[in-house]
């Protein structure tokens, strides 16, 4: 959509005409390398290189104590829990991104495990290039994928969590009723054998409704009780929309006090 703007103002204003294009962009997500090595930023540093281009990107509506964001230091002396509050009655798939700052062979050094809530679906590990599914009565409930390398970022490597609703959806024309994930609290325990600590972040993938209705219960990241409050490991930081990271963009952000 950007190239397309920017090649109709160049072709309005004609063979060597003066144009500029000022390119505004309020689209975004909440997870994603937050680096700038997504190729959507890198596509439009790529066309903001043209002095004539301005490309203006909104901060995003993350923060404001979402609890979408979490970061841990994780090393062979200190693994990393993160805890996923997964609300009943939710009717969409739920997905988290965690993002280790090393990938390719160094990715070897790394174990995730996943702990459903209560007693009816068994834990699952997964090593670097592999993948799990969790199941309860035998239907996928949950999957957790470990790539050594990942194409939404240059640096390190990322791992996916697909989390299935736990309120069943419609089922279309046709379709198999969709199996459902226990609601509360799922345990996600990242292991390195590195001495030296590495910081983790993930990221809550998630679509809010900003007017008209809300949703309240969405997937979140839950408090760690054992964790002092001056040291939360759920913040605000790295909440910036996931296309804002460019060299060359502007990130534009407001408030609305009530």
């Amino acid at each position: 959509g950007a190239r397309y703007i920017v090649a109709r103002t160049r072709e309005a204003a004609g063979p060597g005409g003066d144009w500029r294009s000022t390119i505004n962009i309020s689209l975004g997500g909440i997870a994603g390398p937050h680096d700038g090595s997504s190729l959507a930023e890198q596509a439009l540093d790529e066309l903001a290189a043209d002095a004539r281009v301005q490309i203006v990107v909104s901060a995003g509506n993350a923060g404001d104590g979402q609890r979408v964001h979490a970061q841990r230091a994780v090393s062979a002396a200190a693994p990393g829990d993160f805890f996923i509050d997964l609300p009943g009655g939710q009717m969409q798939d739920s997905f988290v991104e965690f993002w280790l700052p090393d990938g390719g062979e160094a990715a070897d050094a790394w174990t995730v495990t996943v702990h459903p809530p209560g007693q009816g679906a068994a834990a699952a590990t997964v090593a670097a290039g592999q993948v799990a599914c969790l199941r309860q009565d035998g239907r996928a409930i949950a999957s957790v994928v470990f790539a050594r390398q990942v194409a939404q970022g240059l640096h390190g490597t990322m791992v996916l969590l697909a989390l299935a609703p736990t309120a069943a959806p419609p089922v279309p024309i046709g379709g198999t009723p969709r199996a459902t994930a226990p609601p509360g609290v799922w345990q996600v325990q990242l292991q390195s054998r590195a001495a030296q600590p590495a910081e983790v972040h993930a990221w809550v993938e998630r679509d809010d409704v900003l007017v008209g209705e809300r949703q309240p219960q969405r997937t979140r990241f839950a408090l760690d009780a054992r964790q002092p409050r001056d040291a939360q490991y759920v913040n605000d930081r790295s909440t910036v929309s996931t296309l804002a990271h460019g060299q060359r963009v502007v990130a534009a952000g407001a408030t609305v006090q009530a």
